[in-house]
């Protein structure tokens, strides 16, 4: 199996930042997570001392595990607007999904410094 994260970038409707933030989290995370492979997810919100603005003020990370990502965008397209997966006009009409295959472990800071080649 190979993992991914998918990186799925919206915004809110004009006027709708708290129906869009309860749908959300009340409702379409879990959506998500019921697909078989996706194991994770996580909602951020860009900082307003952000450098960037791309655009979007959301960004939401999953990880998957799947040994052929089209599989789990197909399971997204057959449930999108069913009630296994409602739409809310609480979104934005402009979104942008990434997929990035997974290359490297994660490495956190702790071990970083345990394993960094002395000076």
């Amino acid at each position: 199996m190979k993992k991914y994260l998918t990186i799925a970038m919206t915004n809110a409707a004009e006027g709708r930042e708290d129906d869009y933030n309860d749908w959300y989290e009340k409702q379409h995370v879990f959506d998500v997570l019921a697909i078989p492979g996706v194991k994770s997810a996580q909602r951020f919100r860009m900082s307003d001392l952000s450098r960037q603005q791309l655009g979007y003020r959301y960004m939401a990370v999953y990880e998957i595990e799947t040994a052929d990502i089209t599989d789990i965008h197909k399971a997204i397209a057959e449930r999108a607007g069913t009630p296994a997966m409602p739409r809310s006009d609480a979104v934005g009409a402009d979104r942008m999904f990434l997929d990035y295959e997974v290359i490297s472990p994660r490495i956190t800071a702790q071990e970083a410094e345990a394993k960094r080649p002395k000076r």
